[in-house]
């Protein structure tokens, strides 16, 4: 870029009176920074420099401007330092191009700063020499006066952030004169609640566009309050339920304090409601004297509405929940305060206590209520919950002593619910006193029955077994004596004392495992050839309905420690219900799969199966899964009861599986070797001939 003009310097004259005649400091300088000319206002102003900074600065005195200004700290507006490098002059003279105003903050010795606005003007001196004319203004006044309007500016941006709330407004509305209000109509007219502010004489001199939207006037209207009882029956109200007085007549005061007053307003031709809260609060001098006076309108129809439904809806549970027989009560965690109490609940803790409850209970703790050792259990279980063991716990049942003396039982249940706010105890429970009572009076009669049992089954045990022996003596000593008549009336005497003796043998091992009298003999067997030979023994039993039995294992043999009597038991019944209830032309699988520890014995069969609803009960004692009297099978219902009670006692489990119309599958599990303490000693026991077991097992098979 080319200089914009040329100097000589033989024209000092000229040059002078130029210079001189500019309003601020100038200098010209050579591309050495040497100084050539300084103009009078830049003497004048070293020369206030040298009052200011106790410095001295002449002309001449200076060789360059760069040690004019050595001893000053100069830096950009930004804070940056002025080097060699960056100095504007510099930049100009390499450069050759014109730079205006820059403004430059020049310091000496952290005292008074002074801004100049610095302007550099590359010139063409004598012959090919260039230089620069430099001229320095003063600025301070004018940044002083900037800066004061930036902070202006700053202040007033930090007053309208703070008007974004309503008690910001208020507070900002207290402490500006009046005149500031006009520049608030637009922050206040995005308020949902309606503003009035009146002066000190009552005047109106703001509002917002909610006060007419929420009255559903014209501000005129709002103002003239017989316009305002003409629209509307007006009522004060001491909560949304509770009406004071209607309003007939009114004579407001603008300038007193109100606050949070609840009117319900009526329109007189629709009987729409709405629902106002209404604020008044003067503004006071340092004097006490009334400034104006802000008053607030809020709409809250849907808050009223909102509280009275939900109040009826808890009126309503709590009707609902009066009206339930069963004691009902509702606790804070873990603090054991009662948030709900039924009239049940209340009167149970009545007579516990013999003394007035009813209303006392709500917000009260359980510790003030019951003494610590009435609620002892309930605690242990209450800091179980809290502690994640148990989620919910029935006291079944709790008896309770009440204050005439008089003994009652509840069946009383706590469950633990928690939320993301809130960790409750809900309890409820029932008197079961009666059905306490009646329970133990059923068992009583259930002992006598099965004493009844146990007597009549021991009385006809030996005539039985008499009878039994005597017809195989008769077969055995008088063959010869039998014939086909009396064979047939003796084989039918032999087969219904053995169904007898089995009813009999059941009936007694049953009532032995309810009292606990049941017990195992083990002994070591090949189990294997033990299930087999059974399986054997009664395919005559099988053939006579052409029955395919079919007997599988996973292993040729096997010994065990286990009760060879009570397997025996098992295996037979299971056995004689699968050729019971199997039709003639199918088959009866029998599978002994051997484990490491234990052993499955598997009875499947292709009868007619079980329906579902009457599996869970076929192990009970005299089920049956058809009881009626056409029934094509015989049997009693006790058979599989007592096969569940073997297999419990020898710590075994049983499963059945059945499809209706297609069979049925037992599954018993039992451990290879008891660890239950019975002595494990190997010793010869005497068994009864298995065909005889057989004989009395199936019959009931014809």
């Amino acid at each position: 870029m080319e200089p914009i003009g040329s100097v000589f310097l033989e024209d000092k004259s000229t040059i002078k009176s130029i210079m001189d005649s500019i309003p601020y400091s100038c200098y010209i300088v050579n591309d050495e920074y040497e100084l050539l000319y300084v103009n009078s206002v830049a003497l004048k102003l070293s020369k206030e420099l040298k009052r200011k900074y106790s410095s001295k600065l002449r002309p001449g005195e200076e060789k360059t401007l760069i040690d004019c200004l050595d001893e000053y700290e100069i830096n950009f507006i930004d804070g940056e330092t002025v080097t060699e490098k960056n100095f504007p002059v510099f930049i100009a003279l390499k450069e050759q191009k014109e730079i205006k105003e820059i403004p430059l903050i020049f310091t000496k010795n952290n005292y008074e700063k002074v801004c100049f606005s610095l302007t550099v003007i590359p010139i063409n001196l004598e012959g090919t020499k260039k230089g620069a004319l430099v001229n320095l203004m003063d600025i301070t006044q004018e940044r002083i006066y900037k800066e004061t309007i930036e902070k202006g500016k700053e202040e007033i941006l930090n007053i309208s952030k703070q008007i974004k709330n309503k008690s910001e407004i208020i507070d900002i509305l207290r402490k500006k004169e009046l005149d500031y209000i006009k520049y608030l109509n637009n922050v206040i007219n995005n308020i949902s609640e309606g503003i009035l502010v009146f002066d000190k004489h009552s005047k109106l001199i703001l509002w917002n566009k909610a006060i007419e939207q929420i009255g559903e006037m014209k501000i005129k209207k709002i103002l003239d309050i017989e316009e305002i009882i003409n629209e509307y029956d007006i009522y004060i109200l001491d909560d949304h339920k509770n009406m004071k007085y209607k309003i007939k007549k009114m004579n407001p005061d603008y300038n007193s304090s109100v606050k949070d007053l609840l009117l319900k307003l009526v329109k007189k031709d629709t009987n729409k409601i709405k629902y106002i809260e209404y604020n008044s609060n003067p503004i006071m001098d340092e004097n006490n004297e009334i400034l104006y006076t802000i008053s607030s309108i809020k709409n809250v129809t849907d808050l009223i509405e909102s509280q009275i439904i939900s109040e009826e809806r808890a009126e309503f549970i709590k009707y609902v929940v009066d009206c339930i027989e069963l004691p009902l009560a509702v606790l804070d965690y873990p603090d054991l305060t009662y948030k709900l109490v039924n009239e049940r609940y209340e009167e149970l803790v009545e007579r516990l206590h013999a003394k007035k409850i009813k209303g006392n209970l709500f917000g009260n703790t359980v510790e003030n209520i019951f003494r610590k050792e009435e609620f002892k259990e309930q605690l242990e279980v209450l800091q179980k919950m809290k502690d994640g063991t148990i989620k919910e716990y029935t006291f079944s049942p709790k008896k309770f002593i009440l204050q005439s003396g008089e003994e009652r039982f509840f069946k009383v249940r706590y469950i633990y619910h928690e939320t993301k706010n809130k960790k409750r105890v809900h309890i409820h429970g029932s008197d079961v006193t009666e059905e306490f009572k009646s329970n133990l009076e059923l068992e009583k009669v259930n002992k006598l029955k099965d004493e009844f049992f146990t007597i009549i089954s021991h009385e006809l045990r030996t005539p039985l077994t008499i009878i039994y022996s005597s017809l195989q003596l008769a077969y055995d000593i008088y063959p010869e004596d039998i014939n086909l008549n009396i064979d047939k009336i003796l084989k039918r005497i032999n087969q219904n004392t053995a169904r007898l003796l089995k009813l009999i043998n059941n009936i007694l091992d049953i009532s032995k495992a309810e009292a606990g009298f049941l017990t195992l003999n083990n002994e070591y067997f090949d189990i294997v050839l033990e299930t087999e030979n059974i399986v054997n023994s009664i395919t005559n039993y099988a053939n006579s309905k052409n029955i395919n039995l079919i007997f599988d294992t996973t292993k040729e043999e096997e010994e065990v420690w286990i009760d060879k009597d009570k397997y025996e038991r098992i295996l037979l019944n299971l056995l004689s219900n699968a050729v019971k209830f199997t039709p003639e032309n199918k088959s009866i699988y029998v599978t002994l799969k051997i484990y490491k520890n234990n052993f499955k014995l598997i009875v499947k069969d292709e009868g007619r199966g079980i329906p579902k609803e009457k599996i869970d009960c076929i192990f009970n004692r005299f089920a049956q899964v058809n009881s009626s009297l056409s029934r094509s099978a015989e049997g009693t219902g006790i058979g599989l009861s007592l096969v569940k009670k073997i297999v419990d006692l020898m710590d075994g489990e049983i499963k059945v599986y059945s499809i209706l119309g297609k069979g049925t599958t037992f599954t018993v599990k039992i451990n290879k070797n008891m660890n239950k303490c019975y002595e494990k000693i190997k010793k010869a026991v005497i068994h009864n001939d298995i065909s005889k077991k057989i004989h009395i097992e199936f019959s009931d098979i014809n």
